[in-house]
């Protein structure tokens, strides 16, 4: 894997970020969601590769818990290895923010992503029937936790 670069990103990026994540169709995060996250101060980062922009990480941290909002890879850089750098990163702010847990919430039938949470020890908490809604027909959400520093509190 080529050497990527973490930076703060900002409403200006948005172009870029949204050209990134087209690929996604109705998956995408909506542009006033990154709106949102951006005035609410969330951190929004880019991981880049030769200046070029190949994913973003959206979370939050608020007391004890840290949230991964949304995390997308450019399809071309897929299978790399930098959403687990990216996941890897959130980990280790987490912890040196003295966070217990993280949270995400994921599709169902998004394997890719449910496996590589699960690889870091994530759980699912709780399960959303027909949470999404993608062409036409509804998909579960899970909703997944990793508890820092306590193993195994989330194994449920």
């Amino acid at each position: 894997m080529a050497s990527m670069n973490l930076e703060r990103l900002s409403l200006n990026d948005l172009p870029q970020i949204q050209a990134l994540e087209s690929y996604t169709g109705q998956h995408a995060w909506a542009k006033h969601a990154y709106e949102m996250a951006f005035r609410a101060g969330w951190p929004v980062l880019g991981a880049t590769i030769d200046g070029g922009l190949v994913a973003v990480l959206v979370y939050q941290l608020a007391g004890d818990q840290c949230s991964l909002l949304n995390v997308v890879v450019a399809q071309e850089h897929q299978g790399q290895g930098h959403a687990r750098a990216l996941l890897e990163h959130l980990i280790t702010l987490a912890e040196q923010a003295n966070c217990d847990s993280v949270f995400l919430e994921v599709r169902e039938d998004n394997l890719r992503a449910v496996s590589l949470y699960e690889s870091f020890g994530f759980s699912v908490i709780n399960t959303r029937p027909g949470y999404y809604e993608y062409q036409g027909h509804r998909v579960t959400g899970l909703d997944m936790a990793l508890a820092l520093g306590m193993d195994g509190l989330f194994n449920l």
